[in-house]
């Protein structure tokens, strides 16, 4: 099942928006951490295009990426 990679919640295949916190799923511009226990993802923190780790834990970022890249 696909999450959104703002909130980390679980979201319908066919879903276009995450419904816990309205973040758009197919967004081609917006890059968040994809760490869930980590400081810029609970604070929804969006990194410069390009960026593909986080900055304080190091892991992987959107990066832009559809959610269905990211399972």
């Amino acid at each position: 099942m696909p999450i959104c990679p703002r909130c980390g919640s679980a979201v319908g295949s066919d879903a276009q928006f995450c419904s816990n916190c309205g973040a758009s799923l197919n967004v081609s511009s917006e890059n968040f951490c994809t760490n869930p226990d980590c400081k810029r993802h609970k604070e929804h923190f969006s990194f410069a295009p390009g960026v593909r780790f986080c900055d304080q834990c190091g892991k992987l970022t959107t990066d832009g990426k559809k959610i269905e890249a990211l399972i």
